[in-house]
C-alpha cells in the first residue's frame, strides 16, 4: 500500500524480536510510519493477559506528564486520532490536544514486568 498511496499514510507495528532476519530486510525498505515503538510481541503479551484497552478522548490540552498523571504511569498511548482525523503515532507525542481520542492501555508494568520509564 506505501507504493501505492505514499508511506506517510501507511501505518504498521514494528515487527516482532522473533523475527529478525526479516526485520533486518524491513529496514531496507520504508512501508510506511510505525504507530508505537512497542513491537508486535509487546501487545501479543498484553492480549493475552487481558490487559485494559480503551478508547478515551482528551478534554483539555495535557503534557505528557500530566496524561501519565491522569491515566497512570502504567499507561501507554498507543494511537491517537486528531480532531481532523489525523492519525497520531502514540511513541512520538509530547501533548495532547483537545478532542484527540486516543487507544491507550492501562496497567502495562503488571503482565510485562517493564518499566514504562526507560
Amino acid at each position: 500500500y506505501s507504493e501505492i498511496i505514499g508511506t506517510n499514510h501507511v501505518f504498521r507495528l514494528p515487527p516482532g524480536a522473533n523475527h529478525t532476519v526479516a526485520s533486518d530486510q524491513l529496514k531496507m525498505v520504508d512501508v510506511g510510519q510505525f504507530i508505537t515503538d512497542k513491537n508486535f510481541n509487546f501487545y501479543l503479551n498484553l492480549f493475552e493477559n487481558n490487559d485494559t484497552f480503551k478508547m478515551v478522548t482528551i478534554i483539555e490540552p495535557l503534557t505528557k506528564g500530566a496524561f501519565y498523571k491522569q491515566y497512570g504511569e502504567n499507561t501507554i498511548p498507543v494511537l491517537g486520532l486528531s480532531d481532523n482525523n489525523v492519525i497520531i503515532p502514540g511513541g512520538q507525542v509530547d501533548q495532547f490536544s483537545p478532542n484527540d481520542r486516543w487507544v491507550i492501555v492501562q496497567n502495562v508494568a503488571k503482565s510485562t514486568g517493564q518499566n514504562l520509564e526507560e
